[in-house]
C-alpha cells in the first residue's frame, strides 16, 4: 500500500495512528529539470471531520551536495501566509518555488496550522513535511539537475503506471490530477498513464465502502484529465482487478479507455475477499472492445501472505503472462531488484517462443513525488521512504506527433525503451531501410548498432550489450562491449545474424548503476 496514508478509518476503533486532525502533508519532487520552478504540493484530507486553519507554510532549501562548486552555499527560503479555514474532505494547492541552481538540496517544508483541541480549545501547531504519527518528519531530498534527462529527438519519456486521488479508500489516497500535470512538467516527464484502481473508481463520492451505479468518481476522473494542461499527455486508464488462471485477483492496466471496467475482488470493501468478477481473458476483451491497451501490471511482484489471505491476491503465473491478447508487460515497477529480473526472464521466454510482446516501465506511484508514506499495519504503524517515486523509471516512446493516441500506438508496437537514466537507441538495416526499436522487418543487412547517451547525473556509459534471440532456442546470445573511460556517448556494432526468424535487443549500464533496456527489432518473418 503505497499511497498517502489514510489514518481515520474505521471511525470507532482503537488506533495508534489516528489523530484528531486531518491528514496534512507536503510533497516535493525528487528531481527537477534545470531552470524549472520547483512545484510543491500541500494537501489536506478529512477536514470535514476535523476542521483546521492553515496559518502558513514555509520552505527552506539548503544545499546538501554539489553539482558545480560555485553553488555549494546556495540557500533559499520562502514563506506563504495562508490564514485559510479548511472544512472540506479534500483541499490542496501547488506552490512553485523559484528555480534553484543545479545541486542537491534538503527541502524542509514547515506547516503552521491551528486545530480544535479537547474542550474546544484552539491549539496552534507546527510540523515538518506532514502531521502523521510514526513518520520521520525529515527534509525532502531534491536534485536540481545540471542537464536534462537524456531523451532522443522525437521520443517522449513517461510513466506507465500512476495513481491519482481517485484511488482512495480505507488506508490510502493519492494526489490530484492537476498536481501530476504540474510535477510532470517540472520533472521532464512528457506523458503519464493514470491508472486508478477499479475498486475505487466505482465508489460513491462520499463513501469508499459503497458503490454508485452512476459512477461519479469515474466521470470526475475523466473530467479532471480533460481539464488538465496540454504540455503533458495524460492517458486515461484503469488498474483492473481480474482473475488469473487460479481464480485469484491480479491487476491489469487498461490504457486509453473511456468506459469503466468492473473489478472489486481485492478492494477490501467486503467482510471477506471475493473472487474477481472478470477473468483475465474477459478483462482483456473488455479493454480491446474500447480500443485500449491491455498491459499486465508489475508481473514480477509477489503478494505478501497478508494480501493473499485478506484480499485473495495472486501473482502473474506463466500461463497468465502468455495469455492471448495481452498488449504489453510492465516488467519494471519502480525498483531495480529481483522482481525485475524475474519479470524479464519470463518476457524472454515469451520472445524466444515467437511472441511479439513489448515491455514497459512504471512506478505504481500514488503521489510519492519525493517520498512514499504508507500504512504498514492498519491502525498500528506507518512508514515513509523513497520507494516507487513518480518518474523514477520511465518508458521512453517514439512518438513523432503529439497526442496520447500516438503514445499508446508506440507502446503497442514496442517502439519504446525502459530506463532509470541513460538513453538507448538500437538500429539495423533491412530491406534497404533503416529499422529501429519496435520495427518488424525482413532479412537484416550489414551491422546492428546500439547507441547510448548518459549524463554526469547518471554516470558514464560502462558497457553496452546486444542480444540476439532466435525463435525456438533456449536462451539469447549476448555480446557486451566495455566502454573505455566511461564516456557519456558510446556506440557498439555487431554483424547482422544469419537469416533465421528472431529478434535483437539491447541494454546499457552506467558507472553509477543506472541502466536502460530496449524492446526488440524483429526480423525475418518471426511468428
Amino acid at each position: 500500500m503505497l499511497l498517502y496514508a489514510e489514518t481515520h478509518y474505521p471511525k470507532y476503533w482503537l488506533s495508534l495512528t489516528r489523530r484528531r486532525e486531518p491528514e496534512i502533508l507536503v510533497d516535493v519532487p525528487w528531481r527537477v529539470e534545470p531552470g524549472r520552478p520547483v512545484p510543491v504540493l500541500l494537501a489536506v484530507r478529512d477536514a470535514h471531520r476535523y476542521p483546521v486553519r492553515l496559518d502558513a507554510v514555509e520552505f527552506a532549501a539548503s544545499a546538501a551536495g554539489v553539482v558545480g562548486a560555485e553553488h555549494s552555499q546556495a540557500e533559499y527560503a520562502h514563506r506563504v501566509p495562508l490564514d485559510v479555514e479548511v472544512t472540506e474532505p479534500w483541499w490542496w494547492r501547488v506552490y512553485h518555488l523559484k528555480p534553484l541552481p543545479p545541486g542537491r538540496y534538503d527541502v524542509s517544508p514547515v506547516i503552521r496550522y491551528t486545530t480544535t483541541g479537547r474542550g474546544g480549545r484552539r491549539v496552534s501547531r507546527r510540523t515538518v513535511s506532514d502531521n502523521y504519527r510514526g513518520t520521520l518528519h525529515t527534509p525532502f531530498e531534491l536534485l536540481v539537475a545540471s542537464d536534462p534527462w537524456p531523451v532522443p529527438d522525437g521520443w517522449i519519456a513517461g510513466d506507465a503506471h500512476v495513481h491519482t486521488d481517485y484511488t482512495r479508500d480505507q488506508v490510502e489516497f493519492g494526489p490530484p490530477v492537476a498536481a501530476i500535470d504540474s510535477m510532470s512538467r517540472a520533472m521532464g516527464i512528457g506523458w503519464a498513464a493514470l491508472t486508478d484502481h477499479s475498486y475505487d473508481l466505482d465508489d460513491a463520492e462520499d463513501d469508499y465502502l459503497a458503490t454508485d451505479e452512476n459512477l461519479p468518481r469515474w466521470k470526475g476522473f475523466g473530467e479532471d484529465i480533460a481539464a488538465a494542461g496540454t504540455d503533458v499527455f495524460l492517458v486515461r486508464g484503469e488498474e483492473v482487478s481480474c482473475g488469473n488462471s487460479r481464480g485469484e485477483n491480479i491487476h491489469l492496466l487498461a490504457l486509453g479507455i473511456d468506459e469503466y471496467i468492473p473489478g472489486s475482488g481485492d478492494g477490501g470493501e467486503r467482510a471477506a475477499a471475493v473472487r474477481p468478477e472478470l477473468t483475465l481473458p474477459q478483462a482483456i476483451d473488455a479493454i480491446h472492445e474500447q480500443g485500449g491497451l491491455a498491459v499486465a501490471a508489475h508481473t514480477g511482484a509477489r503478494p505478501s501472505w497478508v494480501e493473499r489471505i485478506t484480499f485473495r491476491r495472486g501473482r502473474w503465473n506463466r500461463a497468465d503472462i502468455a495469455a492471448p491478447g495481452l498488449d504489453a508487460l510492465q516488467v519494471w515497477n519502480g525498483e531495480r531488484d529481483g522482481e525485475l529480473d524475474a519479470a524479464l526472464a519470463e518476457w524472454v521466454r515469451l520472445l524466444l517462443a515467437g511472441r511479439r510482446i513489448p515491455v514497459v516501465a512504471g512506478n505504481d506511484s500514488h503521489g510519492s513525488f519525493g517520498r512514499s508514506r504508507a500504512v504498514v499495519l492498519p491502525w498500528i504503524s506507518l512508514r515513509d521512504d523513497r520507494s516507487h517515486l513518480f518518474g523514477h523509471v520511465r518508458t521512453v516512446a517514439r512518438a513523432g506527433s503529439t497526442s496520447p493516441q500516438d503514445i499508446l500506438e508506440a507502446v503497442r508496437c514496442g517502439a519504446c525503451y525502459l530506463t532509470d537514466g541513460p538513453e538507448l537507441l538500437l538500429s539495423a538495416r533491412a530491406d534497404e531501410v533503416q529499422r529501429g526499436i519496435g520495427d518488424r522487418c525482413g532479412e537484416l543487412h550489414g551491422t546492428v548498432c546500439a547507441r547510448a547517451r548518459s549524463t554526469d547525473e547518471f554516470g558514464g556509459v560502462a558497457r553496452i550489450g546486444i542480444g540476439f534471440g532466435f525463435i525456438g532456442e533456449a536462451r539469447e546470445r549476448w555480446t557486451w562491449s566495455e566502454v573505455p573511460e566511461a564516456a557519456l556517448l558510446a556506440e557498439f556494432e555487431l554483424p547482422s545474424p544469419a537469416s533465421v526468424p528472431g529478434y535483437v535487443r539491447a541494454e546499457v549500464q552506467t558507472t553509477l548503476g543506472h541502466s536502460a533496456i530496449s524492446n526488440p527489432i524483429w526480423f525475418t518473418g518471426a511468428a
